[in-house]
């Protein structure tokens, strides 16, 4: 594919996860896709496939049921897409609290491979930011 459309797939992956579209895995990743998040700020990091980015996501929403994910930058070259974003998650409020759900800022650097017009490879860079 071109790097113009490789890089419309992923801002499409992007978009649907920010809108909480429960198919952006199966939409965006190939069945056969690797998947690393790096450990930081105290997490261990994880990794896997498919399906194991959707465990992860759907534990995610959990804790941050409203997130953004704004594109700072990126680029491709061939078949590799390079992101620099800033995830933001608004927690979730606990139930009787009354204090202000809280937000939780992560600069991301997100290096990925396409194969087949889907994404194939994602390895995640994190720091936290607030």
């Amino acid at each position: 594919m071109s790097e113009s459309v490789n890089k419309q797939v992923v801002r499409k992956m992007i978009s649907m996860h920010v809108a909480a579209d429960e198919a952006w895995v199966d939409t965006c990743y190939h069945p056969d896709c690797d998947w690393i998040e790096l450990p930081f700020g105290g997490n261990a990091g994880r990794s896997g496939d498919a399906a194991a980015m959707k465990a992860a996501a759907a534990e995610s929403a959990k804790y941050f049921p409203h997130i953004d994910i704004v594109i700072n930058n990126i680029m491709a070259e061939g078949d590799r897409v390079a992101l620099e974003v800033d995830f933001i998650g608004t927690m979730a409020v606990k139930a009787g609290s009354d204090k202000p759900a809280r937000q939780s800022k992560v600069k991301m650097a997100i290096f990925l491979t396409l194969r087949e017009g889907l994404i194939s490879r994602q390895v995640d860079y994190l720091l936290p930011i607030n």
